[in-house]
């Protein structure tokens, strides 16, 4: 076991400080080149993304309840759940743009 920053991982470590690990399994190709804290950049980044589609899910209800309450003459109802959308919709977009920011992977 290696236990650098790919903790738990059976890898081999080269010269270059690049990591390679034997995958014949994964498309035939008897290794792939990995760097050392690519996997964890890549679980970031899914929950990340994740979390931000879950938000524009409850901004798209939100929008569709408002929708309802504007089409139903209850103008109250209509702008308050715009309003909760349009929030939740700025929480979504911040949550996918930070996510893709600070997940990047910075090469010297």
């Amino acid at each position: 076991m290696w236990s650098g920053p790919c903790r738990g991982f059976t890898r081999n470590q080269r010269a270059d400080g690049c990591l390679t690990i034997p995958l014949a399994y994964i498309c035939g190709r008897p290794e792939v080149t990995l760097f050392p804290l690519e996997q964890e950049y890549d679980m970031s980044r899914i929950f990340g993304f994740m979390v931000g589609l879950v938000w524009l899910v409850f901004a798209a209800v939100a929008f569709n309840n408002s929708a309802t309450g504007w089409s139903a003459q209850a103008s109250d109802l209509g702008f308050w759940w715009g309003v909760i959308g349009v929030l939740l919709a700025i929480a979504a977009g911040a949550a996918l743009l930070g996510t893709w920011i600070h997940t990047r992977q910075q090469h010297d």
